[in-house]
């Protein structure tokens, strides 16, 4: 499981559904036989446009530091409150579209978690 830290950011306001869909250009490239390693060859700015349009019509901002490490900061499209902060997410492990759907699908659990939270208080 990848461990990162996530940082959950109250808002009153209701969070927009979240859906996205891989490119399908890009999916078939990563999972062509004749391509069998070619996650392990995405580059940074590749993983990126995946992660960042994977949240899409939230604004998602994906930043690579030297080191690997990747922070994601989602907000809203017109207000730009940040529903979500992680950071501390290592690169080195998203070599497979396995691993890279599976830190997404764990971005969007926590960002329903922390919705579905203010719900329930009341907020």
């Amino acid at each position: 499981m990848q461990s990162f830290i996530c940082m959950l950011l109250l808002n009153p306001s209701p969070l927009p559904s979240v859906t996205g869909k891989m490119d399908p250009r890009l999916h078939s490239r990563m999972t062509s036989n004749n391509h069998k390693n070619a996650a392990a060859m995405i580059s940074h700015l590749e993983l990126r446009q995946i992660i960042e349009s994977a949240f899409l019509p939230l604004q998602c901002q994906c930043t690579i530091a030297p080191d690997g490490s990747m922070t994601v900061k989602v907000a809203g499209p017109q207000t730009e409150h940040v529903y979500l902060l992680a950071t501390g997410i290592q690169t080195a492990s998203l070599t497979t579209v396995r691993a890279i759907s599976n830190l997404i699908a764990e971005l969007r659990i926590e960002m329903r978690a922390n919705r579905d939270g203010r719900r329930s208080s009341g907020g």
